[in-house]
């Protein structure tokens, strides 16, 4: 089952101007996707506040929760990718009811300004 929502979030952009960028959270399908653990995790009442909190405390690194409804415990994940198994702090653990969350975003503009080219 494919958990889609949309979540509009608002960021400065250069100190002056608001940009609304689009985040989609898709459920992973399956066991054998995972994420690498950021950080210690906390608890939330919902799904999308486990998404925001991950996002206010790792936000150049966040993109995958893991989260457990019946408990409330969320865990901040950076990308999702396979099991690897000599990795210690990829999260789900295999046999856990946890659901791993990641996030979808499009991709921003390419920023020109510092000499990057395409």
């Amino acid at each position: 089952m494919t958990l889609t929502l949309w979540i509009f979030l608002a960021f400065e952009a250069l100190g002056a101007n608001c940009e609304v960028r689009q985040f989609f959270l898709k459920q992973a399908s399956g066991q054998d996707c995972q994420s690498l653990q950021l950080g210690e995790s906390w608890i939330s009442h919902f799904l999308i506040d486990c998404h925001l909190e991950c996002i206010r405390r790792y936000s150049e690194n966040c993109q995958a929760v893991v989260y457990n409804s019946q408990t409330g415990n969320c865990r901040p994940g950076s990308i999702a990718f396979g099991p690897i198994e000599k990795v210690t702090t990829s999260i789900p653990e295999t046999g856990s009811s946890d659901k791993l969350y990641y996030m979808m975003q499009p991709v921003p503009p390419c920023n020109t300004s510092n000499n990057f080219s395409l």
